[in-house]
């Protein structure tokens, strides 16, 4: 494998921040040799065609061997290698780093020409994306180093395109200490969509390298004093900060209607009540309406009074709970709960369409094996073939976007067809359920109660971005009108609620009278007050 790294691109800001946009086929190789192995659902367009060489096993065995901390050093020293000759040569005193290069060697050409079948030109794909960046790549990265107060830094960074990564990673940090670097997947990522990336992974990796206190340090540096919960709330800020700065700079310059790339990756969903509380005061900053030590301090003043729960994964079991428990008390004529629930209800049936939105598009995936000519129906063969185009979950939000709800429809018929062979059947009643509801067909509170329920091939609907390790429990409670084990998983606001509402409804009576009820009450006003 004579082929050396080249550079295909350069972003440069007024600042110093300067970019690199490089193409290595080393890291093609070493990345897509890990897709085929440990890193491709059996959906997934196929690179190598099994059964597997025996180098690719041996890849495979030998990257297997290596500790997380070696996996990411030889991630980053395989991604600046120059050649796969100079590669070798730095890791021969690693005797299991060795192995994975020797490995790689032995199946460079068959990997090569397994990625021009694959279609993996980097400047075909760069194409649309070079042109926008040409156009405003000065305006968009000084407006997110400026932002980040990079705008004066000295900085270095290089991104690798890549055409295949493994599974839900169209782009990464390269984590080891160093020249900040990342990489973007273009095949999966496109156009507007893969300019945006290449400015989230710049500013990713540079706050990454800078040693002075990124917002998200800042922030974290007064929500906790240990270090390894403090590392980790860091990077999740940062990480949202960028997304939010880097999409609002693609409206500003580039394109008025752009959709953030956070939200059909599900970035934004999975920090939902995090990413609530970041994003409106660091639009604010980004407009000029408050400086950025205003905005940080609004942050932190609320994250403190919100606790480290807003951290966590949103227990499903909680908002089941608390939804099933305020429809009770709704039903009882009780003001307080009925205002609360009309409340939560809204906030929770806007993040449950976000939610399936995110998990239609990304199962749509299911659809890259699909041979495109057994599609009888025209206007479906031109939907599986569109969202085929790139990763599908950012597809298809442009595809709903122009179609409505019409989208839907051809989803449960891609779903109940041509996908079946690779798992999809289970996806169509997600599809029609969303359908009828946006439709108006199926009202707001009957959406939410069905979508609790709805189940896919590994789960509950909602474990791709929720904790759903007790909603099972709070359904069957729900079914059997447990109430003493809904108040177990309920929110302490709805404990409370409950408590009151029933202390005031059987205050003139006996609690020998009472049975489960009083039992629901003293357990309600135990926990409500702790």
């Amino acid at each position: 494998m004579n082929a050396t790294k080249t550079r295909i691109g350069q972003l440069g800001s007024g600042s110093g921040l300067d970019v690199q946009i490089t193409h290595n086929p080393v890291f093609d190789l070493f990345m897509t040799l890990r897709r085929e192995t440990t890193g491709r659902s059996h959906w997934e367009r196929v690179v190598l065609e099994p059964p597997h060489r025996p180098g690719v096993t041996r890849f495979a065995a030998a990257l297997a061997e290596l500790a997380p901390r070696q996996l990411s050093q030889l991630e980053r020293h395989i991604a600046l290698a120059p050649s796969l000759e100079q590669l070798a040569a730095s890791v021969s005193r690693e005797p299991r780093a060795a192995e994975v290069v020797a490995a790689m060697a032995e199946e460079a050409e068959h990997v090569a020409l397994a990625l021009q079948a694959f279609g993996s030109d980097p400047k075909s794909s760069l194409g649309a994306a070079g042109d926008l960046l040409a156009d405003v790549q000065d305006k968009c990265l000084t407006f997110v180093a400026e932002a980040f107060g990079l705008g004066q830094r000295a900085l270095s960074v290089e991104v690798l395109t890549v055409p295949a990564t493994p599974r839900v990673t169209p782009c990464g940090v390269l984590l080891a200490t160093g020249r900040p670097a990342a990489f973007v997947n273009h095949t999966e990522l496109r156009s507007v969509g893969l300019v945006e990336a290449i400015l989230n992974m710049t500013m990713l990796a540079a706050l990454r390298a800078d040693g002075n206190a990124t917002p998200g340090r800042h922030i974290a540096a007064q929500l906790t004093d240990v270090p390894t919960e403090r590392a980790r709330m860091a990077r999740t800020i940062d990480t949202i900060l960028v997304y939010v700065t880097s999409a609002q700079a693609i409206r500003l310059f580039v394109d008025t209607d752009h959709l953030d790339l956070a939200e059909p990756l599900g970035v934004y969903i999975t920090h939902g009540r995090l990413t609530d509380i970041l994003r409106p005061y660091w639009l604010h900053h980004l407009s000029g309406r408050l400086t950025r030590e205003a905005a940080l301090a609004a942050v932190v003043a609320e994250l403190q009074a919100g606790g480290p729960g807003l951290f966590a994964l949103r227990d499903t079991a909680e908002l089941a709970a608390d939804f099933y428990l305020l429809e009770l008390l709704h039903a009882r004529s009780d003001a307080a709960a009925s205002r609360r629930l009309e409340q939560f209800e809204a906030a929770l049936a806007r993040d449950v369409i976000r939610y399936l939105h995110t998990a239609v598009g990304a199962e749509l995936g299911h659809c890259q094996r699909v041979p495109i000519d057994t599609v009888a129906d025209p206007e479906l063969r031109d939907f599986v073939t569109e969202i085929n185009r790139g990763d599908s979950a950012i597809s298809w939000r442009r595809i709903f976007d122009r179609l409505g709800t019409r989208a839907l429809l051809l989803a449960e018929a891609a779903f109940e067809g041509p996908c079946i062979p690779y798992g999809g059947l289970k996806w169509s009643p997600v599809a029609r359920t969303l359908r009828l509801h946006l439709d108006d067909v199926i009202p707001r509170r009957v959406f939410i109660d069905q979508c609790f329920t709805l189940r896919h091939n590994n789960g509950p609907l909602f474990d791709k971005s929720f904790d759903v390790s007790k909603v099972l429990t709070v359904l069957d409670a729900q079914a059997s009108a447990d109430y003493d084990l809904l108040l177990q998983h309920a929110s302490t606001d709805v404990r409370r609620l409950w408590a009151a509402h029933h202390e005031t409804r059987f205050a003139d009576r006996h609690p020998v009278w009472l049975g489960s009820a009083a039992r629901a009450v003293s357990s309600a006003s135990r926990n409500a007050s702790r």
